[in-house]
């Protein structure tokens, strides 16, 4: 089992990303045509260069997933955390239940629950997240 810090590498967001956009169906290029994204950023992110994909690009990429029905979390997409992404469906009329996860656990939140596993998984060495 890879440790926290491993799933949380450039590398292994990498290839979380590549995941979801293969799961929606895209291309790099139409990702990043239909969701005003770089294809060298995307490029970039997935493949682990310059620190690979950032906290902002990882807030944009879930709303591209979503609005091509594929729910995914931050915590999953960010640190390996998580439920891994799904199918939704966006043809749905009934958008309550197309709450996005960023809008029900805020992004701060998220960001506090992953600090206090990093501390957690440094101070017990066996620790399994």
């Amino acid at each position: 089992m890879l440790d926290e810090g491993q799933q949380s590498s450039a590398k292994a967001r990498g290839k979380r990303l590549r995941l979801v956009r293969k799961m929606s169906g895209l291309t790099l290029n139409e990702l990043a045509e239909k969701h005003s994204l770089g294809v060298s950023t995307i490029k970039y992110w997935e493949c682990a260069k310059n620190q690979g994909l950032s906290s902002k690009g990882a807030k944009k990429i879930i709303t591209a997933m979503q609005s091509q029905g594929v729910q995914c979390s931050y915590m999953w997409l960010m640190h390996g955390i998580g439920l891994p992404p799904q199918f939704i469906d966006v043809h749905s009329h009934d958008n309550t239940k197309q709450v996005s996860y960023i809008d029900q656990v805020t992004y701060e939140e998220e960001k506090s629950i992953a600090h206090e596993i990093s501390l957690f998984c440094e101070k017990i060495t066996d620790a399994i997240t």
